[in-house]
């Protein structure tokens, strides 16, 4: 909002209503003008979004000692340092796409979309791989968790040379008869463990896939003998500070190139 308010306006406004004219005809230099107005603005979005990050910090503080979660998508992106520089990515966006395109309304509508189109492009496809994730194997029987806090981003079950396996789509065939045991699938069972299976299956689910008759026990044994593994991706909360860093350090970056391709436009359009 701070960058379709006051961002985009900024050099938009001034060239719409022919008021540049006039203001960069003054003793003021062009770059001097620009350089006041960026800064105030870029200052208030900065005291704007540390206000805000301050705030939601505070208030989530006791959630975050019990749940540890600060590391999770959309509680990472409120607190800590990073709203910060969404603000001044936001502001510097504005002000860039009102000096490029010179009109205010067009500014806003690419201030908005540029916005939130850099934000999902950041959060899914970069942030999950800031740093080398954790990957934890364990037995297939095991009811292991990640650590509390942990941003898991995947997990599944691998053979014993460590090729992940697929499991399909459909867990229970048309005969009732599981197609997935301990999230291993059936097709990839050695014949040993298929001959446990009961032929006879009425319910079945990924807790109980045997649906009864034959204990559990035996054919998860013979599953975790067989090497079968279960995986766990994730990022541990102990790098939350230097995921926070790392993400500032972009947004900050991207405003810097920003504001540069502001003074290089209005400096080479009005000179």
């Amino acid at each position: 909002m701070l960058g379709t308010l006051w961002g985009a306006p900024l050099v938009a406004h001034e060239l719409e209503s022919r008021s540049s004219d006039f203001a960069w005809a003054q003793s003021v230099t062009r770059t001097r003008w620009l350089a006041v107005k960026v800064g105030w603005l870029l200052l208030a979005a900065a005291v704007w979004g540390g206000c805000v990050a301050a705030l939601v910090t505070w208030w989530s503080g006791p959630r975050n000692a019990l749940y540890g979660n600060a590391l999770q998508p959309n509680d990472f992106d409120m607190q800590g340092i990073v709203p910060v520089a969404y603000a001044l990515f936001g502001m510097a966006l504005g002000i860039a796409a009102g000096a490029l395109l010179r009109r205010t309304v067009p500014a806003i509508a690419v201030t908005l979309t540029g916005f939130i189109g850099v934000r999902v492009a950041v959060a899914e496809l970069l942030r999950p791989h800031y740093l080398t994730a954790v990957t934890t194997y364990y037995s297939a029987v095991s009811t292991w968790t990640p650590p509390l806090g942990s941003w898991v981003l995947g997990s599944g079950e691998a053979d014993k040379s460590g090729q992940v396996l697929a499991i399909p789509d459909i867990v229970v065939n048309q005969g009732g008869v599981p197609n997935v045991i301990q999230g291993v699938p059936v097709s990839d069972l050695p014949a040993a463990c298929r001959a446990l299976i009961p032929a006879a299956v009425r319910t079945v689910t990924r807790a109980t896939p045997n649906g009864g008759g034959l204990p559990m026990s035996h054919l998860a044994s013979c599953i975790a003998s067989a090497g079968f593994r279960q995986f766990t991706s994730y990022q541990p909360i102990s790098r939350y500070w230097a995921f926070q860093g790392i993400e500032t350090g972009i947004y900050v970056l991207l405003a810097a190139a920003l504001i540069a391709v502001t003074f290089v436009v209005v400096r080479r359009r009005d000179a």
